[in-house]
């Protein structure tokens, strides 16, 4: 069928079964794996030894009820098989029951090229409980190892259900005498490397979310932490900017108490000064008053020293004055007796 231009589609739906982003580019890079139109149906290849497509397997990737579209592209030859090559050198095949099967182990064993891993076209066994019949050589396995003598170990990876088994234990008895057999199934009963790998994805889903949660529980607790540590710095932070207001609250109180002590020493200083001064200045005025005293009465003493001179001095001229009266009549009297 004719290819999409991208795998955009079948990407997002093999990943979401587990298969890794490294094993499917590597894929479409060998020109074995694209996205079909219009249905965009992932298209497995086979190749022949030239690289022409003999083979293709389409798979639907939107399922339905649990089931999904599958199919072998009309004209696809088993032999040519889907195949994913390995390293030169490798001397290894690894047989798988479907293409996403292949795909899935390649994933669980991280993209190794140890090996070569051929997708058998699918088995024919018989229900459980049918008569045993025996298993017809896998056209895909016969070619492949036809082309590829240097071939020595086949690992047989089929499901390990009754018809997994089935053709574990044939493939075995029509190969292991020519080839080293390992036998290598998922080992859960009932599984297919394809739901190992779907498993696997979503245990490492599990982890992560469990690892995200526990990375999100010990941010949290960081985060709480940090902001208790915070809280905490903040409290003695407000602490000591408390203790500090209130040392320098009582500072400032000192501060205060000293300057009222200033203020209330000064005032005392300058009343003690303004009652010197009075005193002083009552002092300056007693002392003039007692001075203007003495000299009001030295005045007075003098006045009166004076007047006292005065009065005797005109008492002694007035005495005078009658004495010589008395002498001017007593000559006139002598004279008159002279007479």
């Amino acid at each position: 069928p004719p290819a999409s231009p991208d795998c955009r589609r079948v990407f997002r739906y093999l990943k979401e079964r587990g298969i890794s982003s490294e094993v499917l580019q590597r894929c479409v890079h060998l020109g074995i794996l694209y996205e079909s139109l219009p249905y965009h149906n992932a298209v497995f290849v086979g190749r022949d030894e030239n690289q022409v497509a003999r083979y293709a397997f389409l798979r639907g990737i939107y399922d339905a009820s649990g089931k999904s579209f599958k199919m072998e592209q009309a004209g696809s030859e088993k032999a040519y098989a889907f195949c994913v090559p390995a390293q030169t050198g490798c001397r290894r095949v690894a047989v798988y029951e479907a293409c996403v099967d292949v795909l899935a182990h390649m994933t669980l064993e991280q993209g190794s090229r140890d090996k070569y891993r051929l997708e058998l076209g699918g088995i024919s066994a018989p229900k459980e409980g049918e008569v045993y019949r025996e298993m017809k050589n896998p056209p895909a396995l016969e070619y492949f190892l036809s082309k590829h003598p240097e071939i020595e170990e086949i690992e047989i990876c089929t499901d390990n259900d009754f018809a997994g088994r089935w053709a574990c234990a044939n493939l075995k008895k029509a190969y292991g005498a020519a080839y080293r057999i390992i036998e290598n199934l998922p080992q859960i009963e009932g599984a297919d490397y394809a739901d190992l790998a779907k498993m696997k994805k979503e245990e490492k889903k599990k982890a992560q979310e469990e690892m995200a949660k526990k990375a999100a529980e010990a941010e949290a607790a960081k985060k709480k932490a940090a902001i208790e540590e915070a809280e905490r710095k903040e409290e003695a932070r407000r602490k000591k900017l408390k203790e500090a207001e209130e040392k320098a609250a009582a500072q400032e109180r000192r501060i205060a108490e000293a300057a009222a002590r200033q203020r209330a020493a000064a005032a005392a200083e300058k009343r003690a000064a303004e009652e010197a001064r009075l005193k002083a200045e009552e002092e300056e005025k007693r002392k003039k008053a007692e001075e203007a005293r003495l000299k009001a009465a030295e005045e007075a003493r003098k006045k009166a020293e004076e007047e006292a001179r005065a009065k005797a001095k005109q008492e002694a001229l007035k005495k005078a004055e009658e004495a010589k009266k008395k002498a001017e009549e007593a000559k006139r009297i002598l004279e008159q007796a002279q007479k």
